[in-house]
């Protein structure tokens, strides 16, 4: 769902839906790092494809599930928790089950559906169950909802919808560990551990544009990074030319086919238009 002007405003007074993950660090594209620099600094996530396409699939999506199921949907507007000031989010639709009841549905595009398990089942990426627990404990503290929720996700071109029930064990748990967060990263000021993204190095980058002062002796504690930071590019140096290894040893292997696969997953060796082939892999989530 595309936010308005006023949604992102308020983003910046607590924290959503789509921000519970990423401050446990379940989401894979966003860190505690990011949640950090937006509540403080305004920072806003660049746009991407992944979410560029979820905007224009949205309401397709919606429409299949509402033709499969028969349920009129209704859009939902920002809902913030009766009681944590910090606690709200915006759910894609709300669900008529009958009997006056609503039940909270979210709606997902993933561009791969190899984190994803069978229709029926809570097999999906973690932080998306996070998210819907998050969303039942903001909106049933305001009215009564349907205990069960539903995900439902376009993977690999299949309408699959994905169940789960709220517990109010965990929804307890999010709301405490979300306030805690607050206090101490937003209100107190610490800041979350710097992540390797492009986001923390361009903020880095913005902090600190210039060197204005010279060379120092490093501290313990730098010289202690310092020695990690060695060893890892050693070890990486070694990885990339054993993968290098792994990849020729390969792809001499495959030949002239199109690829090979086994439970481990799938290697593609293909050509495009132009004849240049194109090694790709394509991993069984363990």
């Amino acid at each position: 769902m595309a936010l308005t002007e006023e949604q992102l405003k308020q983003r910046r007074s607590g924290i959503g839906g789509s921000e519970i993950a990423a401050i446990f660090g379940e989401d894979a594209f966003a860190s505690p790092f990011d949640v950090w620099l937006s509540k403080t600094q305004g920072w806003v996530r660049p746009s991407t494809p992944d979410m560029e396409r979820g905007t224009y699939l949205e309401a397709g999506i919606a429409e299949w599930y509402a033709h499969r199921t028969g349920h009129s949907l209704i859009e939902s507007s920002t809902q913030h928790h009766a009681k944590v000031a910090i606690a709200f989010c915006t759910p894609d639709r709300f669900e008529c089950v009958g009997n006056g009841q609503e039940r909270i549905l979210s709606i997902k595009s993933p561009r791969r559906g190899d984190a994803w398990g069978k229709a029926g089942t809570d097999d999906v990426p973690s932080g998306y169950l996070l998210q819907l627990q998050w969303e039942h404990a903001v909106c049933s503290s305001l009215k009564p909802l349907d205990p069960e929720m539903r995900l439902v996700a376009l993977v690999d071109c299949d309408l699959r919808v994905y169940e789960t029930k709220a517990d109010l064990e965990i929804q307890s748990w999010l709301l405490e560990y979300a306030q805690e967060w607050w206090s101490r990263h937003v209100v107190g000021g610490e800041q979350p551990s710097l992540d390797g993204s492009s986001e923390a190095n361009r903020w880095l980058r913005t902090k600190f544009p210039r060197d204005t002062a010279p060379i120092r002796p490093a501290s313990m504690a730098e010289d202690l990074g310092m020695l990690d930071l060695r060893a890892v590019e050693s070890d990486l140096k070694r990885l990339e030319s054993e993968a290098m290894t792994l990849k020729l040893a390969l792809m001499q292997a495959i030949g002239d086919a199109g690829g090979i696969e086994s439970p481990a997953g799938r290697i593609t060796y293909k050509a495009d238009r132009n004849g240049k082939r194109s090694f790709k892999t394509r991993w069984t989530e363990e």
